[in-house]
């Protein structure tokens, strides 16, 4: 193993001498998050979240030519607003907060001077209940509905993304991201219950999810810059 590992940095020394080490900070906004999810219970919940925060994250990595490869870890908060219909006609709306945690690897291509499209695949994604009350019409209220977590209850996912960067200034981009998120398990604070979603007892009031995805719109502004830059590759 250790034999294939060496040889593959072998044969990739004479890319890395023509490549550049990139770093990239950004900060920017969720404009738009949409969940849907459908529990099973005694009643058939569907539930259609929206959401919008803030966010913070980074990405690292190498740029060769006009290409792009690297990993990226970002932050968000956001507030997301519960609507669950039952089927028998019942519905409830609630607000409650969350911390996001995505962790990514990413490859890009270097369209022009000025643009890059960049794909991203979020092989980590946790989606924390960091309020500790839920809201409902301005008042804080116990409980909520059967799909509505509590404080310290998580979810995690995988996903993918696909950005589409400017960089006409130097060191100033602006990034329009769409992100799919599929979450896949979910550990309940209170019960310490933690498996797939398709299998785990919900809250534990006998509910279980059948899925659970999310789709955002992320804007973000970042300031990209290589720095150990050995050799320039051409640029469009």
């Amino acid at each position: 193993m250790i034999k294939k590992i060496l040889m593959f940095v072998f044969l990739l020394l004479p890319a890395l001498a023509q490549a550049g080490f990139m770093l990239e900070p950004y900060l920017g906004h969720i404009a738009t998050g949409d969940a849907s999810a459908n529990e099973t219970t005694s009643n058939t919940i569907k539930f259609s979240n929206s959401y919008s925060g803030t966010t913070v994250g980074g990405r690292v990595g190498f740029s060769y030519k006009y290409l792009l490869f690297g990993g990226g870890y970002s932050m968000a908060r956001f507030d997301m607003r519960y609507d669950a219909t039952s089927d028998n006609g019942n519905s409830e709306s609630y607000h409650d907060q969350y911390l996001a945690q995505y962790k990514s690897i990413f490859t890009g291509l270097i369209l022009s001077s000025a643009f890059r499209l960049i794909g991203s695949y979020y092989q980590e994604v946790t989606l924390e209940d960091r309020d500790p009350v839920l809201m409902q019409n301005g008042s804080e209220v116990l409980g909520g509905p059967e799909g509505a977590t509590q404080t310290g209850d998580k979810f995690y996912g995988r996903g993918y993304g696909a950005l589409i960067s400017y960089t006409g200034f130097k060191s100033l981009g602006f990034n329009l991201e769409y992100r799919k998120l599929i979450m896949r398990k979910f550990k309940d604070k209170r019960n310490e219950n933690f498996g797939d979603i398709t299998t785990t007892t919900f809250l534990g009031d006998g509910a279980v999810f059948t899925k659970y995805s999310t789709t955002e719109l992320v804007i973000t502004l970042s300031f990209p810059f290589e720095i150990l830059t050995w050799k320039e590759g051409p640029r469009p």
